[in-house]
């Protein structure tokens, strides 16, 4: 799988570079007033938020350790609207499948991650004006599910990265922090009140 990532991303890159010198070319966010996209990352989260949660009373929430790594693959489909030259207003459903693992690596929970979030987009171009630095500011709202047990909350995200545009496609390459707030009281009360910090890779591609 990380193979087959690297190979597409080798060659969509060189597809874009390759044309870099026809300045007749009409690219990407110049011909559309909106775009879609797809993405795809991977997340490692701050097991310092965890911790609390996952050392209270065993007893009581049947899965309590000392939290060790706690990662995620993320899939995300993206509804991008052209505002101006440098700016654009993402909206996108992001759906994550994730570990937790102990200390040790011997104990393992499973969890899924689900959000509606919307972005500003703000574009930097450097060189011909074809391809830009990015930095990106938004909102999300997300549902955790840990074990069948339901909570949600609002966060923040920041994301940064670079912008390669062909004439019918824009390849984004990118580096994310979300930060969460605690987690609101669910219908479940064995769940209690969580914050979420994760950190993420990926590349995201737009038509």
């Amino acid at each position: 799988m990380k193979l087959c990532l690297i190979i597409i991303s080798f060659f969509v890159l060189g597809n874009i570079l390759g044309q870099e010198n026809d300045n007749n070319r009409i690219f990407l966010r110049e011909k559309k007033s909106y775009y879609l996209g797809v993405g795809i990352g991977f997340s490692v989260y701050h097991k310092n938020y965890l911790n609390t949660h996952f050392k209270t009373d065993e007893d009581t929430y049947k899965y309590g350790f000392d939290v060790g790594l706690v990662h995620s693959i993320d899939g995300n489909i993206f509804m991008n609207i052209v505002l101006s030259q440098k700016l654009d207003l993402s909206s996108y459903f992001q759906a994550s499948r994730g570990r937790i693992f102990d200390i040790l690596g011997t104990n393992e929970k499973r969890f899924a991650i689900y959000s509606l979030g919307c972005d500003l987009k703000r574009y930097f171009p450097f060189g011909s004006g074809r391809h830009s630095i990015f930095a990106a500011i938004g909102a999300k709202m997300s549902l955790y599910d840990f074990m069948g047990y339901r909570t949600y909350n609002e966060g923040v995200k920041l994301k940064s990265g670079l912008s390669l545009q062909a004439e019918s496609f824009m390849f984004q390459p990118f580096v994310a922090v979300d930060i969460a707030r605690k987690m609101h009281d669910s219908d479940i009360t064995i769940l209690p009140p969580m914050k979420f910090a994760d950190f993420l890779i990926g590349i995201d591609l737009y038509f």
